[in-house]
Order: structure tokens, then C-alpha cells, then sequence
């Protein structure tokens, strides 16, 4: 994703400085996305019939 918001909640309690961006937290974003992504795409429609137009 090009934009997003990560932070660090030990160091950063108030939500002031957004670490998306940050090479530094990389592996976590990885971590924390890869389980999101896995059940959007479980929860897919996988009908062969189209359920509505696009």
C-alpha cells in the first residue's frame, strides 16, 4: 500500500509520529498485513456467476 498508519504504541502512546514510512518497521508492517490479506482474500466471492455489476 502506498500510504498507511503504524505506530509504535510502547514508545509513541499519543499516536504522534506515523512510522509507515520507516525502513525500520518494515518486517512488522509484513507481519501485521499478511494476516489481513490472507482473510480478505478467504472471504472473497469465489462464484463463478457474477453477484453484481461492476
Amino acid at each position: 500500500m502506498p500510504w498507511g498508519e503504524l505506530y509504535d504504541l510502547r514508545s509513541d502512546p499519543d499516536e504522534t509520529n506515523n512510522r509507515w514510512d520507516d525502513t525500520g518497521f518494515t518486517g512488522i508492517k509484513v507481519e501485521l498485513i499478511t494476516p489481513l490479506v490472507h482473510e480478505m482474500i478467504d472471504t472473497m466471492e469465489r462464484s463463478p456467476r457474477a453477484t453484481y455489476l461492476a
